[in-house]
Protein backbone atom coordinates (compact mmCIF):
# COMPACT_ATOMS: atom_id res chain seq x y z
CA UNK A 1 0.00 0.00 0.00
CA UNK A 2 1.23 3.99 -0.85
CA UNK A 3 -0.56 5.82 1.07
CA UNK A 4 0.22 9.04 -0.31
CA UNK A 5 1.74 8.21 -3.67
CA UNK A 6 1.95 10.77 -6.42
CA UNK A 7 1.74 8.71 -9.63
CA UNK A 8 2.02 10.53 -12.70
CA UNK A 9 -0.87 8.49 -14.52
CA UNK A 10 -4.16 10.32 -16.18
CA UNK A 11 -6.09 10.68 -12.41
CA UNK A 12 -8.90 12.62 -14.56
CA UNK A 13 -12.59 11.83 -13.88
CA UNK A 14 -14.31 10.25 -16.56
CA UNK A 15 -16.36 12.13 -18.50
CA UNK A 16 -19.48 10.73 -17.43
CA UNK A 17 -18.71 12.86 -14.44
CA UNK A 18 -20.19 15.98 -16.14
CA UNK A 19 -20.27 19.50 -13.51
CA UNK A 20 -22.90 20.44 -11.73
CA UNK A 21 -24.17 22.81 -15.06
CA UNK A 22 -24.77 19.17 -16.89
CA UNK A 23 -26.21 17.39 -14.20
CA UNK A 24 -30.21 18.18 -14.62
CA UNK A 25 -31.97 19.86 -17.81
CA UNK A 26 -35.43 20.84 -15.83
CA UNK A 27 -35.69 24.11 -14.52
CA UNK A 28 -32.89 25.04 -12.52
CA UNK A 29 -35.56 26.84 -9.31
CA UNK A 30 -37.29 23.80 -8.75
CA UNK A 31 -35.71 21.65 -5.46
CA UNK A 32 -35.50 18.33 -7.05
CA UNK A 33 -33.69 16.88 -3.39
CA UNK A 34 -35.51 14.33 -1.15
CA UNK A 35 -37.34 15.38 1.63
CA UNK A 36 -34.72 15.33 4.94
CA UNK A 37 -34.72 11.65 6.92
CA UNK A 38 -36.80 11.18 9.19
CA UNK A 39 -34.26 10.64 12.48
CA UNK A 40 -34.22 14.72 11.60
CA UNK A 41 -37.89 14.70 12.49
CA UNK A 42 -39.09 14.55 15.84
CA UNK A 43 -41.50 11.71 16.27
CA UNK A 44 -45.02 11.49 15.78
CA UNK A 45 -47.02 11.84 19.04
CA UNK A 46 -49.10 8.74 17.40
CA UNK A 47 -46.24 6.55 17.16
CA UNK A 48 -46.36 6.72 21.23
CA UNK A 49 -49.63 5.40 21.81
CA UNK A 50 -47.77 1.33 21.36
CA UNK A 51 -44.97 1.93 24.38
CA UNK A 52 -47.89 3.60 26.55
CA UNK A 53 -50.50 0.72 26.14
CA UNK A 54 -47.66 -1.81 26.60
CA UNK A 55 -46.56 0.06 29.93
CA UNK A 56 -50.33 -0.22 31.42
CA UNK A 57 -50.08 -3.77 30.62
CA UNK A 58 -46.55 -3.61 32.78
CA UNK A 59 -48.69 -1.90 35.33
CA UNK A 60 -51.23 -4.39 35.36
CA UNK A 61 -49.40 -7.21 35.44
CA UNK A 62 -46.74 -5.67 37.86
CA UNK A 63 -50.11 -5.80 40.38
CA UNK A 64 -51.30 -9.24 39.47
CA UNK A 65 -48.41 -10.24 40.93
CA UNK A 66 -48.01 -8.57 44.22
CA UNK A 67 -51.89 -9.33 44.68
CA UNK A 68 -53.14 -12.40 43.13
CA UNK A 69 -52.01 -16.11 42.72
CA UNK A 70 -51.48 -15.65 39.48
CA UNK A 71 -49.15 -13.76 39.77
CA UNK A 72 -47.26 -16.59 40.20
CA UNK A 73 -47.21 -17.94 37.16
CA UNK A 74 -45.87 -14.56 35.25
CA UNK A 75 -42.03 -14.80 36.62
CA UNK A 76 -39.23 -17.35 34.67
CA UNK A 77 -37.03 -19.67 36.38
CA UNK A 78 -34.76 -21.98 34.84
CA UNK A 79 -36.56 -24.60 36.52
CA UNK A 80 -39.98 -23.75 35.33
CA UNK A 81 -39.13 -22.77 31.83
CA UNK A 82 -36.78 -26.22 31.43
CA UNK A 83 -38.51 -28.63 34.40
CA UNK A 84 -41.81 -27.61 33.77
CA UNK A 85 -42.09 -26.73 30.10
CA UNK A 86 -43.77 -23.65 30.75
CA UNK A 87 -41.90 -21.45 28.07
CA UNK A 88 -44.59 -18.56 27.89
CA UNK A 89 -43.09 -17.32 30.86
CA UNK A 90 -40.06 -15.87 29.07
CA UNK A 91 -42.62 -13.73 27.80
CA UNK A 92 -44.86 -12.80 30.76
CA UNK A 93 -41.92 -11.81 32.99
CA UNK A 94 -41.12 -8.87 30.55
CA UNK A 95 -44.23 -7.54 31.66
CA UNK A 96 -43.87 -8.61 35.51
CA UNK A 97 -41.94 -6.18 37.87
CA UNK A 98 -41.20 -6.48 41.18
CA UNK A 99 -42.52 -2.90 42.87
CA UNK A 100 -43.42 0.11 41.34
CA UNK A 101 -39.57 1.58 42.15
CA UNK A 102 -38.57 -1.35 39.44
CA UNK A 103 -41.31 -0.36 36.97
CA UNK A 104 -40.42 3.04 37.06
CA UNK A 105 -36.60 2.54 36.58
CA UNK A 106 -37.78 0.82 33.40
CA UNK A 107 -40.56 2.78 32.30
CA UNK A 108 -38.47 5.64 30.89
CA UNK A 109 -35.59 4.54 28.56
CA UNK A 110 -38.57 1.84 27.57
CA UNK A 111 -40.83 4.93 26.72
CA UNK A 112 -38.56 6.89 24.79
CA UNK A 113 -36.69 3.47 22.73
CA UNK A 114 -40.07 2.43 22.51
CA UNK A 115 -41.68 5.71 20.89
CA UNK A 116 -38.30 6.40 18.57
CA UNK A 117 -38.38 2.71 16.95
CA UNK A 118 -41.79 2.80 16.29
CA UNK A 119 -41.90 6.00 14.79
CA UNK A 120 -38.67 5.37 13.00
CA UNK A 121 -38.66 2.02 12.19
CA UNK A 122 -43.02 0.88 12.58
CA UNK A 123 -44.33 -2.01 14.29
CA UNK A 124 -42.10 -5.11 12.68
CA UNK A 125 -38.77 -3.57 15.50
CA UNK A 126 -41.27 -1.66 18.08
CA UNK A 127 -43.22 -3.66 19.40
CA UNK A 128 -42.66 -7.52 17.58
CA UNK A 129 -38.96 -7.84 17.52
CA UNK A 130 -38.64 -5.63 20.80
CA UNK A 131 -41.03 -8.31 22.47
CA UNK A 132 -39.22 -11.15 20.65
CA UNK A 133 -36.10 -9.90 21.80
CA UNK A 134 -36.54 -9.38 25.35
CA UNK A 135 -38.62 -13.40 25.24
CA UNK A 136 -34.99 -14.30 23.80
CA UNK A 137 -32.68 -12.46 26.52
CA UNK A 138 -34.83 -14.24 29.23
CA UNK A 139 -34.73 -17.52 27.55
CA UNK A 140 -30.84 -17.29 27.53
CA UNK A 141 -30.15 -15.70 30.92
CA UNK A 142 -32.30 -18.71 32.53
CA UNK A 143 -29.89 -21.13 30.48
CA UNK A 144 -27.42 -20.20 32.14
CA UNK A 145 -28.04 -19.05 35.41
CA UNK A 146 -28.92 -20.88 38.37
CA UNK A 147 -32.22 -23.25 38.01
CA UNK A 148 -33.99 -21.21 40.88
CA UNK A 149 -33.22 -17.58 39.79
CA UNK A 150 -36.46 -16.06 39.20
CA UNK A 151 -36.29 -13.19 36.55
CA UNK A 152 -38.84 -10.22 36.17
CA UNK A 153 -38.96 -7.06 34.55
CA UNK A 154 -38.78 -5.34 31.14
CA UNK A 155 -34.46 -4.47 31.54
CA UNK A 156 -33.09 -6.84 29.00
CA UNK A 157 -35.74 -5.76 26.15
CA UNK A 158 -34.91 -2.27 27.23
CA UNK A 159 -31.22 -2.36 26.52
CA UNK A 160 -32.03 -4.76 23.55
CA UNK A 161 -34.19 -1.58 22.35
CA UNK A 162 -31.55 0.71 22.48
CA UNK A 163 -28.86 -1.75 21.41
CA UNK A 164 -30.67 -2.01 18.12
CA UNK A 165 -30.94 2.01 18.23
CA UNK A 166 -27.61 2.81 18.43
CA UNK A 167 -26.08 -0.09 16.12
CA UNK A 168 -28.76 0.81 13.08
CA UNK A 169 -27.78 4.67 14.20
CA UNK A 170 -26.65 4.79 10.28
CA UNK A 171 -30.00 4.11 8.93
CA UNK A 172 -30.97 4.13 4.91
CA UNK A 173 -33.36 6.70 5.23
CA UNK A 174 -30.72 9.55 6.06
CA UNK A 175 -28.44 8.07 3.12
CA UNK A 176 -30.51 8.30 0.68
CA UNK A 177 -32.39 11.87 1.52
CA UNK A 178 -28.46 13.20 0.42
CA UNK A 179 -28.54 11.68 -3.15
CA UNK A 180 -30.31 14.40 -5.29
CA UNK A 181 -30.21 14.37 -9.12
CA UNK A 182 -28.38 17.80 -8.68
CA UNK A 183 -25.67 17.73 -5.95
CA UNK A 184 -25.84 21.22 -5.64
CA UNK A 185 -28.97 20.90 -3.52
CA UNK A 186 -28.07 18.20 -1.17
CA UNK A 187 -27.13 20.61 1.68
CA UNK A 188 -26.44 17.79 3.93
CA UNK A 189 -23.40 16.35 1.67
CA UNK A 190 -20.44 18.30 1.65
CA UNK A 191 -18.66 15.56 -0.50
CA UNK A 192 -19.23 13.34 -3.67
CA UNK A 193 -17.79 10.16 -4.58
CA UNK A 194 -17.28 8.95 -7.87
CA UNK A 195 -16.53 5.56 -8.43
CA UNK A 196 -15.29 3.74 -12.09
CA UNK A 197 -16.64 -0.03 -11.81
CA UNK A 198 -13.93 -1.25 -13.08
CA UNK A 199 -14.18 0.48 -16.59
CA UNK A 200 -17.34 -1.54 -17.06
CA UNK A 201 -19.29 1.91 -15.19
CA UNK A 202 -19.58 4.56 -13.04
CA UNK A 203 -21.68 5.57 -10.03
CA UNK A 204 -21.82 8.45 -8.00
CA UNK A 205 -22.72 9.10 -4.31
CA UNK A 206 -23.56 11.97 -1.99
CA UNK A 207 -21.73 11.50 1.62
CA UNK A 208 -21.46 13.45 4.74
CA UNK A 209 -18.08 15.00 5.86
CA UNK A 210 -16.78 12.15 7.55
CA UNK A 211 -17.87 9.36 4.97
CA UNK A 212 -19.79 8.00 7.68
CA UNK A 213 -22.33 6.89 5.27
CA UNK A 214 -20.94 4.51 2.92
CA UNK A 215 -18.28 1.98 3.58
CA UNK A 216 -15.77 1.85 1.03
CA UNK A 217 -14.49 -1.48 2.62
CA UNK A 218 -17.84 -3.22 2.08
CA UNK A 219 -18.23 -1.62 -1.39
CA UNK A 220 -14.42 -3.15 -2.76
CA UNK A 221 -15.50 -6.52 -2.27
CA UNK A 222 -19.14 -7.59 -0.76
CA UNK A 223 -21.58 -6.98 -3.31
CA UNK A 224 -19.58 -8.20 -6.05
CA UNK A 225 -18.42 -11.67 -4.12
CA UNK A 226 -20.62 -14.05 -5.85
CA UNK A 227 -18.75 -12.59 -9.03
CA UNK A 228 -15.11 -13.14 -8.34
CA UNK A 229 -14.41 -9.63 -8.75
CA UNK A 230 -13.87 -6.14 -6.81
CA UNK A 231 -15.85 -3.13 -6.53
CA UNK A 232 -14.10 -0.52 -8.09
CA UNK A 233 -10.47 0.79 -9.31
CA UNK A 234 -10.93 4.28 -8.59
CA UNK A 235 -12.62 7.03 -6.99
CA UNK A 236 -12.35 10.24 -6.93
CA UNK A 237 -13.41 12.21 -4.01
CA UNK A 238 -14.52 16.43 -4.31
CA UNK A 239 -16.82 19.12 -3.02
CA UNK A 240 -20.56 18.65 -4.32
CA UNK A 241 -19.86 22.02 -5.92
CA UNK A 242 -16.69 21.28 -7.11
CA UNK A 243 -14.93 23.76 -5.31
CA UNK A 244 -11.25 23.57 -4.55
CA UNK A 245 -10.55 21.16 -1.05
CA UNK A 246 -8.62 22.11 1.52
CA UNK A 247 -5.13 20.67 1.98
CA UNK A 248 -6.54 20.30 5.40
CA UNK A 249 -9.24 18.20 3.88
CA UNK A 250 -6.75 16.44 1.39
CA UNK A 251 -5.23 15.03 4.01
CA UNK A 252 -8.44 14.08 6.40
CA UNK A 253 -9.86 12.34 3.53
CA UNK A 254 -6.79 10.36 2.88
CA UNK A 255 -7.02 9.08 6.50
CA UNK A 256 -10.12 8.84 6.08
CA UNK A 257 -10.51 6.55 3.16
CA UNK A 258 -7.12 4.63 4.64
CA UNK A 259 -8.50 3.53 7.39
CA UNK A 260 -11.72 2.82 6.54
CA UNK A 261 -9.93 0.16 3.91
CA UNK A 262 -7.63 -1.16 6.31
CA UNK A 263 -10.12 -1.70 9.10
CA UNK A 264 -11.17 -4.73 6.92
CA UNK A 265 -7.91 -5.68 4.59
CA UNK A 266 -3.90 -6.93 5.03
CA UNK A 267 -1.61 -4.76 2.55
CA UNK A 268 -1.47 -7.94 1.28
CA UNK A 269 -5.11 -7.97 0.04
CA UNK A 270 -5.74 -4.70 -1.33
CA UNK A 271 -2.91 -2.05 -2.70
CA UNK A 272 -3.87 1.44 -2.62
CA UNK A 273 -2.74 4.99 -3.59
CA UNK A 274 -3.88 8.69 -3.53
CA UNK A 275 -3.44 11.29 -5.93
CA UNK A 276 -3.86 15.22 -4.39
CA UNK A 277 -1.97 17.07 -7.41
CA UNK A 278 -5.71 18.72 -8.83
CA UNK A 279 -7.19 20.59 -5.71
CA UNK A 280 -10.79 19.87 -7.35
CA UNK A 281 -10.48 16.41 -6.29
CA UNK A 282 -8.87 13.05 -4.33
CA UNK A 283 -8.13 10.58 -6.49
CA UNK A 284 -7.84 7.34 -4.86
CA UNK A 285 -6.86 4.00 -7.00
CA UNK A 286 -7.23 0.82 -5.71
CA UNK A 287 -4.50 -1.83 -6.91
CA UNK A 288 -5.89 -5.34 -8.10
CA UNK A 289 -5.30 -7.61 -4.78
CA UNK A 290 -2.34 -10.05 -5.05
CA UNK A 291 -4.51 -12.19 -3.17
CA UNK A 292 -8.24 -12.81 -4.47
CA UNK A 293 -10.51 -11.49 -1.75
CA UNK A 294 -12.80 -13.97 -2.41
CA UNK A 295 -10.66 -16.87 -0.96
CA UNK A 296 -10.15 -18.00 2.96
Amino acid sequence: MHPVGKETRDTQPPDDFPGDEDLFDGDPGEDESLPDGPLNRFPDRRHLLPALALLVLFYAASALHGNHPLGQKLWVSGSAVFGSGEYWRVFTALFTHQDMVHLLSNAFMFIVFGWALKAYYGWMIFPLASLALGALTNYLTVLVYPQHIRLLGASGMVYAMAAYYQIDGRPDYDFLAMQTYNPAKSHNAPYMVSFDLNGHACARLLVDHELKSIDLADLYNHPWHPWKTVGYSQIWISHRDWSDLTKREMKTLEKLVNNDLMFDYSEDEIDFWFNDSNAKYLYVNAQECTRPLWIG
